[in-house]
């Protein structure tokens, strides 16, 4: 048994010594960098030539060649910085250059070194010869190069690497700042450098799969001059290239809608109409004008039904504080001219909700929350006479609020496109958050009239027109022929902006008011003053709306029960970019990386 158990023991220390073999001389066998060599040229235009020469080992392994990968985008900041990397030639020691093609991969470069019907084995050499643009730091004006050399990336073991740095024209050696890091990333290992005349040599050997080489130069102030202001501000373009791309994109795309869906169907000159369109009531030009129905287009049928005989408005002292004013309003209903222009919908739901079905007299101060319910009804039915009659093509309150949605939309990508891409998601957000505003700031014009709206909308702007431009004596003669003129047409004036210019083109003309509307305060001896007139009723109008749309008084009970309160590929692309490599640098961080894999 003792003999036995002998064999078995020595047995298995030679199967684990065979296996300790096996594993200790396999990565002679496999693939490994046996030499990095990278020069460096610093330029005084502030590109970087480099000439990277790689023997490569591939073993007894077949393969066609080698990748070799370089980070071009860098998060910096709150945002991204792209640097240029452009591949010139790759060569063999003799000056044989192989094939190879270049891919963009997220934030990196791809170069991909060899030919798919060619395989090799053995010591291969690689030199590969490429411009680096925008991989210099400024810090307080001095130019400093922080740069990555082989990338902490591969896999492979690298048994020599070294990068020379060649400085500009005119720049020693002695007059550099000079630092370096090899090791893993984060590493604070210093590697081994000289210093030549002009250049600056780094030495590092014996680097393992993820380990790199890293250097920093900095440079006296002028050496490498900053790019110019344009030129920031083109490079700046480029790496917010999504913050300017997506509004003009979005832009273009609610142009296009607007041309197609939102613009009116047709346009008109602007003349002069001495009259308002006679099928539509105030209330109805105010809301074909802005495409809105607001509280002044429904309180316009309030002076117009007046005018037309339908209601007498008469003020009187107040002494309550529910108004916050000193006068109170009388409405009385009357039975209209015979010649009267029949009501229309809304103006039926307006006397409905004056009035009620049984009174003839009431008061502004007894109507306190008893209007403002049947506000919308009224807006509603108004709505409903423009779009039958065909002067839209939409409702534009639906438009307005579809885009105001979509803003909204494009508001909340904003925000959360920073927290879910991180730094690539900066540029998008304020790029999302720019066409946010300008949808919200466009919707207004996405409403579309048709040919009859425009038609009819013409009409209306040339009546204020000639409220505006029209000359003292023709209004005389207006007025000669229809005594009514000032207060029939006052209305469709209010709504149009222009009842001030109406009031006083009819100044010196009229010796008395209109009998609809009769004001607390009496002016006889002193004569009849229009614009006067339009002031009291303008301030009248104001206390009128405001008590119209006062809400219905609710009572709240509470009990002793109730509760209160109620990419793909970014290593290397780090942040190191934008950081000084005297101050927390370390290996892996500046410009360059990446790194070397075989096919």
């Amino acid at each position: 048994m003792n003999i036995i158990g002998k064999t078995v023991s020595m047995t298995l220390r030679l199967t684990l010594l065979t296996c300790f073999c096996v594993l200790s001389v396999n990565p002679c066998f496999a693939d490994r960098i046996k030499s990095f060599d990278s020069q460096l040229k610093l330029n005084h235009d502030g590109t970087i030539n480099v000439v990277e020469t790689l023997r490569m080992d591939f073993g007894n392994s077949k393969r066609h060649g080698i990748f070799r990968f370089i980070p071009t985008t860098y998060e910096r900041g709150a945002g991204m910085y792209s640097i240029g990397v452009n591949f010139k030639d790759i060569k063999d020691e003799n000056g044989t250059p192989y094939q190879f093609t270049t891919a963009n991969h997220g934030r990196e470069i791809l170069v991909k070194i060899g030919s798919p019907d060619v395989t090799v084995s053995g010591v291969k050499t690689y030199k590969l010869s490429y411009d680096v643009k925008r991989a210099i730091n400024y810090f307080n004006n001095k130019p400093e190069f922080y740069w990555n050399v082989t990338g902490n990336e591969s896999k492979f073991p690298i048994d020599n690497v070294s990068a020379k740095v060649i400085l500009p024209d005119g720049v020693a050696s002695k007059d550099a700042k000079v630092e370096s890091f090899v090791g893993n990333y984060g590493s604070r290992k210093h590697a081994a450098f000289a210093h030549g005349a002009n250049e600056i040599t780094y030495k590092a050997k014996g680097l393992l799969g993820g380990e790199g080489l890293t250097v920093v130069v900095g440079l006296p102030e002028g050496s490498i001059p900053q790019p110019s202001q344009l030129a920031q501000v083109r490079d700046t373009m480029i790496d917010w290239y999504q913050a300017i791309l997506i509004p003009v994109g979005w832009s273009l795309l609610l142009f296009l809608y607007w041309l197609f869906q939102g613009k009116d169907k047709a346009t008109y000159a602007v003349g002069v109409e001495f009259t308002p369109p006679k099928d539509l009531s105030p209330a109805e030009v105010g809301t074909l004008i802005d495409e809105k129905c607001d509280m002044p287009d429904v309180l316009s049928t309030l002076i117009d039904l007046a005018a037309r005989g339908y209601l007498k408005i008469r003020q009187l002292p107040y002494k309550g504080i529910l108004m916050m004013s000193t006068k109170d309003y009388e409405f009385k209903k009357l039975i209209p001219p015979i010649d009267a222009i029949p009501l229309k919908l809304h103006e039926t739901f307006f006397m409905d909700a004056l009035f009620g079905y049984v009174s003839d007299t009431v008061y502004l101060s007894s109507l306190q929350g008893k209007f403002q319910p049947h506000i919308e009804q009224i807006k509603t039915s108004i709505w409903s006479q423009l779009l039958n009659s065909g002067y839209f093509t939409r409702h534009p309150d639906a438009d307005r609020t579809w885009f105001l949605n979509i803003s909204g939309l494009l508001l909340f990508g904003a925000l959360v496109a920073p927290v879910m891409l991180r730094n690539e998601g900066t540029a998008i957000g304020m790029g999302l958050g720019i066409a946010a505003v300008i949808t919200f700031l466009t919707a207004g014009a996405m409403p579309s009239r048709t040919e009859r709206g425009a038609k009819v909308l013409s009409e209306c702007l040339s009546f204020k027109r000639f409220v505006k431009k029209a000359e003292k004596e023709r209004i005389r003669v207006l007025a000669s022929e229809d005594p009514t003129l000032f207060g029939r047409l006052l209305p469709y004036a209010m709504v149009l902006g222009c009842a001030d210019q109406w009031a006083e083109q009819f100044k010196d003309l009229l010796t008395a008011p209109p009998d609809w509307y009769e004001p607390l305060e009496s002016r006889h001896g002193i004569g009849f003053d229009s614009m006067w007139y339009i002031d009291d009723l303008g301030q009248g109008m104001s206390t009128i709306q405001n008590g119209f749309n006062q809400a219905p008084l609710v009572s709240h009970y509470s009990s002793s029960n109730d509760s209160h309160g109620d990419g793909w590929g970014g290593g290397g692309g780090s942040a190191g970019g934008g950081f000084s490599g005297f101050d927390g640098g370390s290996s892996g961080g500046g410009f360059g990386g990446g790194g070397v894999d075989s096919w």
